[in-house]
C-alpha cells in the first residue's frame, strides 16, 4: 500500500486501500444544480415585479429629458418651445416655437408597459387623452404642470415642473 499526504504533488488521498482522485462526483454537482435551480425559482417572482418600477424610473427620466431640452432650446433661441405629450402613442416631443408644426427637435417613446395617464397644466383641465402641449418660456421656464406615468400594473408617478426644478413622487399600487 502507498501512502501519499493530502498535498502530494502525486495527488489523491488513499482512502481504504484507494486513491480517491480530487474532484467533485456527478451526485454533488447534482445537488449543487438543484439548490441553484431552487434559489432562482425563489428569486424570478422578485426580479419579475420589480420591473415595471425600473421602466417607470426609466419613463420618469426621459420625461425629464424632454423638458430640460426644450428648456435649453427656449433660452438660447430667445423664442418660445412647446413640449408636446401624446397620450396615445406614449410619447414625449420637444417642438420648436411653433406650437402647430408637429416636426420634433427630439422625441422619447417611453419604456415598454409605460404610458402618459395625465397632464395637468396649472390653471387647466386636466388631460387624460389626446394629446397636450405646454409652453416654456424664452428664460427655459416650463409652465408649471404635472405628468403622472402608469404602467398596467397600477403602479405610477407623478413628475411635478416647477419653474426650473423638476420632482418625481411614486406611487403605489
Amino acid at each position: 500500500m502507498v501512502w501519499t499526504s493530502p498535498t502530494s504533488p502525486v495527488g489523491g488521498l488513499v482512502v481504504g486501500g484507494r486513491r480517491r482522485s480530487s474532484g467533485f462526483t456527478l451526485m454533488e454537482l447534482l445537488l449543487v444544480a438543484a439548490i441553484l435551480g431552487l434559489a432562482a425559482a425563489i428569486a424570478a417572482p422578485r426580479v419579475a415585479a420589480f420591473a415595471p418600477r425600473v421602466h417607470l424610473g426609466i419613463s420618469a427620466r426621459q420625461v425629464i429629458d424632454v423638458v430640460r431640452l426644450a428648456q435649453v432650446t427656449a433660452a438660447n433661441s430667445g423664442q418660445r418651445a412647446y413640449v408636446a405629450y401624446d397620450l396615445t402613442s406614449e410619447a414625449a416631443r420637444v417642438l420648436g416655437s411653433e406650437p402647430e408644426n408637429d416636426e420634433s427637435r427630439l422625441s422619447e417613446y417611453l419604456s415598454e408597459g409605460v404610458c402618459i395617464s395625465a397632464v395637468r397644466p396649472s390653471g387647466q383641465a386636466e388631460v387624460t387623452s389626446g394629446s397636450a402641449r405646454i409652453v416654456v418660456f424664452p428664460g427655459g421656464y416650463p409652465w408649471p404642470h404635472e405628468v403622472e406615468l402608469r404602467t398596467a400594473a397600477g403602479s405610477h408617478v407623478t413628475i411635478r415642473f416647477r419653474g426650473l426644478t423638476a420632482s418625481i413622487d411614486e406611487g403605489s399600487q
